[in-house]
């Protein structure tokens, strides 16, 4: 880290006034180094001024309270540590070479095969029973249709 860079550990709860002057005093400095950076003369005078400024403010005490490290991260982030961690087991995990090989269901996809129980089973379009298909109809085999078995069948041709 350069010597002349500010320090942002000591300055943790850095207002937006402190960000002024700190600007504001550098924006000076810069501005008085460029004005003198033709006159050698009056350039290390300027030099030997800030020198005798900061052995000043060197020999100054100043109180400067140690910053505590979670204060810091609360100042960066923005939010408070909560006073509780709270870790909840996870669900439906499984080990490694388990021997299990089926799946896992979703709390979703189960409340879901569990409304599919009263669903309503498909039925033949020829007789119009469930439990078989028009394939394998009792009645197409014997060739016997009755007029209204005709009729659903007809009602489902359309």
């Amino acid at each position: 880290m350069s010597t002349n860079a500010i320090n942002s550990d000591v300055c943790a709860d850095n207002s937006e006034s402190v960000d002024k002057i700190v600007r504001d005093i550098t924006s000076s400095n810069d501005y008085i180094i460029n004005r003198l950076v033709k006159d050698v003369n009056r350039l290390t005078i300027y030099r030997d001024e800030i020198k005798k400024l900061m052995a000043k403010v060197d020999e100054a005490p100043i109180s400067m309270e140690p910053v505590n490290k979670n204060d810091r991260f609360q100042n960066i982030v923005g939010c408070d540590q909560p006073s509780s961690v709270t870790i909840r087991r996870p669900i439906g995990i499984r080990n490694k070479g388990s021997g299990s090989h089926k799946r896992y269901k979703s709390f979703r996809e189960i409340s879901s095969s569990s409304k599919s129980v009263g669903k309503k089973q498909r039925c033949c379009l020829v007789c119009g029973k469930s439990g078989h298909n028009q394939r394998s109809c009792k009645f197409k085999k014997d060739g016997v249709v009755s007029d209204n078995q005709a009729g659903i069948r007809e009602d489902a041709n359309n």
